[in-house]
C-alpha cells in the first residue's frame, strides 16, 4: 500500500489546525514527516533497530541498554548487539530454521527477551509471545494458530507447552544452554529478510471478538519506530525508561525494543511490584515510566508507599493499554504537577500506538490521546450511514498507514471485516477529533471488555459458557469496577430442570481461560433479549445486569445476598506490598498528627504509658533488633505466651513488619495444649514471660525463646488514634479505677463481665464513671435480658453489640450509634466490604429477610491458609487461600470455592438489615468468649483408662442461672 500523502498546507480543503481535509473527509498527521526505507529493500526489523541505535549511541556504546530491576543485571548497547548476533548464530547453526518458521515464547519479562526477539527477527523467524498465566487450553489455541517450530520458555512455564508438537523442541531461557548460546561469539547469518515478511504473531481479540493471531510484518513495526525516531526530543543524556507492562503484550513488545533503538535505557520488572518500581526509579534515575492505568490507580491509592523515595528524575509517565479515566489523570496531575502525562491510543492490529500526546501543552489536555503519528491517516465514520465526519462529531475511528497488520492468521473473514480494500482499519471505537487535531476516545462500539488493560472478548466467554450442558443461553457484558475498570459479568439462562450454581459456572469457566478472563459476576435470567432479526440487544443486557439492585435493607432479590449498608471502606490494591504495621502507622499518622506525644497505650496495673511517637520508635527499634539478632526468614512464626501488657502491641507490630507470623496463645493453657499448638504452628521463636516460659518446650524452636518483661492491647484501636488501656488480668475494682483515672470513654467486655458488673453493682459505688460513653459487647452472644437490665442501670450508655469469629478476623457486624444500639438482641448491620447469605441448612437455598438459616459470609476478612497460585494482571504471585493450618478437610467443609464461609450459626436479618443470632448449628461451646471444641475434650476424656465413653455439651453456669432468676 502506498504511504499516506498529506495535502499541502496551501490547499483550501486542508485545515492545518485539525489536519482535516474537507474534500476527502480524512484526518492527516500534523507531526513532522518520518522517512521510511524503500518498501522493496530487504531489511529486517533487527537491522533497522541497530541502524537507529548506532546513530543514537555512537559515542556511548558502553552505556546500559537493558537492566533487570530485580536482579540488577545489565546489558550494554554494545553487548546487546553482540548477544543478539551470538544468539542468532547459535540458533541458526543448531536448528537450521527456515525463513517463516515461528517461535512460541512463554516467559515473564527479563533482559533476555528483547535479545531473543531481535535474534529471531534477524533470522526471519516469527516471534509469537504468550501470557504465562494463560490456561493450557488457551496456549493450545495459540499454538494451533501460530504453528511454532520451536518454543522458548522458563523452568516455571515449560510444563504448559505441549512440546510434542514442536519440530525443534524447547529451549529454557533460564538454562545453561541459553546462556551458552548468547555467550558464544558469532555473526548474523546471511538470511534475506524482506520488510513484507512476517515478524510477529500477537494475540488479540480483534474487533469481531474471539482470540485471533495478528500478523505484523517487519515494515509494520519499522514504520512505528521511524515515527518515534522522527518525534524524539534532543536530550543531554539518554532517556531511562522503566517498562512495567508485559513483553508479550503489544504495549511491552513494541516499547521494550523501540526505547532501546532510540538510544534509551530500558529497565524491566519480572513481575509488577510498586516498591520495586519506586526503588528502580530512585536507583537508576528513571526519566520515563510506561504504565497501564490500573498501575497508576495503585500508585495514587498507595501514595504512602512512595514516601522516602527520590523520584525527582521522573519526567514522563506514559499511559497506555486501556483508557485512563479523566478523574484519575486529574488526580495524577495534582499529585505530580511537574510530570508530563503522555496518553496514547493504539491496538495490536496497528502495531501499537497511532496517536499520542507530546510535550507539555498537549499533555495538559486530559482525556485526549493526542495527535496522529507520522504516516497515519484517520477517518471518523458514522456507524449507521458510513459517512465520514468532520471535527467534533462522534463516530467509529478508521485508521490507515504502513503500520496496519497484514491480517489475522487463517481468518480471511475476520480480516475483511476489519480492513477494507483501501487499507482502512475499522477500530470499533467511538471517537472524535477536536479542532486542534486531538483525538478523544469516547466509548467502544465493539463489545470487548477491558479488564486491567487486557482485552476480554465476550464472544469467547459466551462460547465457553454455552458449552456447559446445564446452560441454555448466556451473554457476557462489562460490569464497572473501580480497580479493574471493567469485569466480565455473565447473564445465564439455565436449562429447564437445572439448578446449576454460580460457583459451578465460575469454576467451569476458570479452568478454560486465563485469570483475567474469568467471570467475576453472574446473574440468572429467564431469557436473553434479542431483536426481530435474532441479534442480542446488548444495551438491554447491560440494563438487566444492574436490575437486581439491593433493597433498603441490603438484600438483593436476584442473588439472595445481603450487602453492607455502611459507607464504602476503600482497601489498598491486593497486590501492593504492604504490611499491617505500615497500614496501622499510615492510619495513626492521619489521626494523631497534631498530638503525637499523647499516650496510645497505658497499663492499668503499672500505669506505664507509651505515646504515639514512642510506639513507632519502639516498634522500629524492636524490629531492627530482632532482624539483626535472629535473621528471620519471611513466613517464620513467633509463638507468644503472655498476659496483656502495653508491650504486646509493640511486639505484634514489629513482627508484622518483618513478615513474621504472629501466633499468640492463652497463658492458662495446659502444657499438652501448648504442645499441640506448637505442633500446628511450628514456630521458629517464642516470646514468653517469666511466669509462662516454663510451659514452652524450647527444644522445638529453631531460633530462641525470648522472655518478655512482666509488666493484649488492640492494634486496631491504636491505628484509629485511640488510647488503649490494658489490664494484665481482669479485676472489677481495677477496671473501675482505670475508668475513673484515665477518663475511659469506651470499654470492651465479654458478656460474663457485663453480668459480673450487674451482679456486683456495689463495687462500682464511689467511682466516677461519667466519662464512659460506650460499652462494647463481643466474644459471645449477650442475652437480651442482660442487655435490657444493663440499659436500665446505665441509660445514658451506648451498648454496642458485635458478631464475628476467629475465622473472620474478628467482627463483621455491629450496632453503631444510639438508634442502632436500641435494637437489643441484634449484632447490628454488616461492616463495609462484607456480603452475607442466610442458607437453609437442609435445602441449601438462600433465604430472604426474617427467615432463619445458617449464616454464610464473604469478604477480604475471611481467614487464609493453604498456598495457591493467584494471577493478577500480567504477573503471578503466591497468595494464601482460605483455610485451617494443615487441615484441607476442615477448610473445604467451612469455605466454598466462591469464598463463602459457613459460620455454623442460626441467624436471620430483619427488614432493616439488622443481624440476629438465634442459636448455633455447630456444637462449639462459647466459654467467656473462647471457643471450646467438645471433640477435643472427648478425646482427652476417653484417653483415661477408667472411662468407657464420654460426651461434652454446653452447660449454663451458676452465675448466669442466678442472674436469670433474679431478673
Amino acid at each position: 500500500m502506498a504511504e499516506p500523502k498529506k495535502p499541502t498546507i496551501s490547499s483550501p480543503s486542508f485545515d492545518p489546525n485539525s489536519g482535516f481535509c474537507t474534500e476527502t473527509k480524512t484526518y492527516h498527521s500534523l507531526r513532522p514527516r518520518a522517512p521510511l526505507p524503500p518498501a522493496t529493500a530487504p531489511l529486517s526489523l533487527t537491522h533497522y533497530v541497530f541502524s537507529l541505535l548506532h546513530r543514537t549511541t555512537a559515542a556511548s556504546s558502553a552505556h546500559p541498554a537493558l537492566i533487570d530491576a530485580t536482579t540488577r543485571h545489565r546489558i550494554s548497547a554494545a553487548e546487546l548487539e553482540s548477544y543478539t548476533k551470538n544468539l542468532a548464530s547459535s540458533l541458526h547453526e543448531k536448528f537450521k530454521f527456515s525463513k517463516g518458521d515461528t517461535a512460541f515464547i512463554l516467559s515473564s519479562n527479563s533482559v533476555h527477551i528483547p535479545v531473543l526477539y531481535l535474534s529471531l527477527f534477524s533470522l526471519g523467524v516469527i516471534a509469537s509471545p504468550s501470557n504465562p498465566s494463560n490456561s493450557n487450553t488457551e496456549i493450545s489455541r495459540q499454538i494451533q494458530l501460530c504453528r511454532p517450530a520451536i518454543a522458548f520458555a522458563t523452568s516455571e512455564t515449560a510444563h504448559k507447552v505441549p512440546s510434542n508438537s514442536l519440530l525443534h523442541g524447547m529451549v529454557l531461557l533460564d538454562s545453561s544452554e541459553f546462556n551458552s548460546m548468547i555467550s558464544q561469539e558469532g555473526e548474523f547469518p546471511r538470511v534475506e529478510v524482506l520488510q513484507s515478511d512476517t515478524a510477529a504473531i500477537l494475540c488479540s481479540s480483534g474487533t469481531t471478538g474471539r482470540v485471533k493471531g495478528v500478523v505484523l510484518t517487519h515494515r509494520n513495526i519499522i514504520s512505528g519506530f521511524a515515527a518515534a525516531y522522527a518525534l524524539r526530543r534532543a536530550r543531554a543524556s539518554p532517556a531511562v525508561a522503566l517498562c512495567t507492562v508485559p513483553y508479550f503484550h503489544t504495549y511491552g513488545f513494541i516499547y521494550s525494543v523501540r526505547a532501546v533503538a532510540l538510544g534509551g535505557v530500558v529497565i524491566s520488572m519480572e513481575r509488577f511490584d510498586l516498591r520495586l518500581m519506586m526503588r528502580a526509579i530512585e536507583e537508576y534515575r528513571v526519566t520515563h515510566v510506561a504504565l497501564a492505568p490500573p498501575v497508576i490507580v495503585s500508585m495514587l491509592n498507595n501514595s504512602g508507599v512512595m514516601e522516602g523515595y527520590d523520584l525527582s528524575s521522573l519526567e514522563v509517565v506514559i499511559s497506555g493499554g486501556s483508557q485512563l479515566p479523566v478523574a484519575v489523570a486529574e488526580r495524577l496531575k495534582r499529585e505530580f504537577p511537574k510530570l508530563e502525562l503522555t496518553q496514547a491510543y493504539g491496538l495490536t492490529e496497528t502495531s501499537g500506538g497511532v496517536s499520542r500526546t507530546l510535550g507539555s501543552e498537549e499533555c495538559q489536555v486530559l482525556g485526549s490521546t493526542g495527535r496522529l503519528d507520522p504516516n497515519c491517516e484517520a477517518k471518523v465514520v458514522d456507524p449507521e450511514t458510513g459517512i465520514a465526519l468532520p471535527p467534533s462529531k462522534q463516530g467509529e475511528l478508521w485508521v490507515r498507514g504502513p503500520f496496519i497488520m497484514k491480517g489475522y492468521v487463517d481468518d480471511e473473514e475476520a480480516t475483511s471485516a476489519s480492513v477494507d480494500s483501501e487499507g482502512w482499519f475499522r477500530t470499533g471505537d467511538l471517537c472524535y477529533f477536536d479542532n486542534q487535531g486531538l483525538l478523544f476516545v469516547v466509548d467502544r462500539i465493539k463489545d470487548l471488555i477491558k479488564y486491567k488493560g487486557y482485552q476480554v472478548a465476550p464472544a469467547e466467554l459466551e462460547d465457553v459458557l454455552q458449552s456447559h450442558p446445564d446452560i441454555a443461553e448466556a451473554a457476557v457484558v462489562p460490569s464497572p469496577d473501580e480497580e479493574a475498570g471493567e469485569i466480565p459479568m455473565a447473564l445465564v439462562v439455565r436449562r429447564s430442570g437445572s439448578n446449576i450454581a454460580e460457583s459451578e459456572i465460575k469454576d467451569f469457566v476458570a479452568k478454560q481461560v486465563a485469570p483475567y478472563k474469568r467471570i467475576r459476576r453472574i446473574s440468572f435470567i429467564n431469557e436473553i433479549p434479542k431483536n426481530a432479526t435474532g441479534k442480542v440487544m446488548r444495551r438491554e443486557l447491560r440494563r438487566l445486569a444492574f436490575s437486581g439492585v439491593a433493597s433498603k435493607f441490603g438484600f438483593c432479590t436476584e442473588t439472595k445476598t445481603y450487602h453492607s449498608l455502611r459507607p464504602k471502606a476503600p482497601l489498598p490494591p491486593a497486590t501492593t506490598p504492604l504490611s499491617l504495621t505500615q497500614y496501622v502507622f499510615s492510619l495513626l499518622h492521619k489521626t494523631t498528627t497534631a498530638n503525637s506525644a499523647r499516650p496510645v497505650l497505658i497499663d492499668a496495673t503499672t500505669r506505664h504509658r507509651i505515646s504515639a511517637v514512642e510506639l513507632k520508635s519502639y516498634t522500629k527499634n524492636l524490629a531492627s533488633s530482632l532482624h539483626q539478632k535472629f535473621r528471620f526468614s519471611k513466613g517464620d512464626t513467633a509463638f507468644i505466651l503472655s498476659s496483656n501488657s502495653a508491650h504486646i502491641p509493640v511486639l505484634y507490630l514489629s513482627l508484622f513488619s518483618l513478615g513474621v507470623i504472629v501466633s499468640p496463645s492463652n497463658p492458662s493453657n495446659s502444657n499438652p495444649e501448648i504442645s499441640r499448638q506448637i505442633q500446628l504452628r511450628r514456630p521458629a521463636i517464642a516470646f514468653a514471660t517469666s511466669a509462662t516460659a516454663h510451659k514452652v518446650p524450647s527444644n522445638s524452636l529453631r531460633l530462641a525463646r525470648v522472655q518478655l518483661h512482666d509488666k493484649s492491647g488492640s492494634v486496631k484501636a491504636v491505628a484509629l488514634g485511640w488510647v488503649v488501656v490494658s489490664m494484665e488480668r481482669f479485676d472489677l475494682r481495677l477496671m473501675m479505677r482505670a475508668i475513673e483515672e484515665y477518663r475511659v470513654t469506651h470499654v470492651a467486655l465479654a458478656p460474663p463481665v457485663i453480668v459480673s458488673m450487674l451482679n456486683n453493682s456495689s463495687v462500682m459505688e464511689g467511682y466516677d464513671l461519667s466519662s464512659l460513653e460506650v460499652v462494647r459487647s463481643g466474644g459471645s452472644q449477650l442475652p437480651v435480658a442482660v442487655a435490657e437490665r444493663f440499659k436500665r442501670e446505665f441509660p445514658k450508655l451506648e451498648l454496642t453489640q458485635a458478631y464475628g469469629l476467629t475465622e473472620t478476623s474478628g467482627g463483621f457486624s455491629r450496632t453503631l450509634g444510639s438508634e442502632e444500639c436500641k435494637v437489643l438482641g441484634s449484632t447490628g448491620r454488616l461492616d463495609p466490604n462484607c456480603e452475607a447469605k442466610i442458607v437453609d441448612p437442609e435445602t441449601g437455598i438462600a433465604l430472604p429477610p426474617s427467615k432463619q438459616g445458617e449464616l454464610w459470609v464473604r469478604g477480604p476478612f475471611i481467614m487464609k491458609g493453604n498456598i495457591m497460585y493467584h494471577l493478577f494482571e500480567h504477573s503471578s504471585s503466591l497468595l494464601t487461600a482460605p483455610g485451617y493450618v494443615d487441615d484441607k478437610e476442615a477448610t473445604a467443609a467451612s469455605v466454598d470455592s466462591e469464598g463463602w464461609f459457613r459460620t455454623g450459626d442460626l441467624c436471620y436479618f430483619d427488614n432493616q438489615g439488622f443481624l440476629f443470632v438465634v442459636d448455633r448449628i455447630k456444637d462449639l461451646i462459647k466459654y467467656k468468649g473462647y471457643q471450646v471444641a467438645p471433640a477435643e475434650l472427648e478425646d482427652v476424656l476417653q484417653s483415661h483408662p477408667d472411662i468407657a465413653e464420654a460426651a461434652v455439651v454446653p452447660y449454663v453456669s451458676n452465675e448466669l442461672i442466678q442472674f436469670f432468676y433474679s431478673t
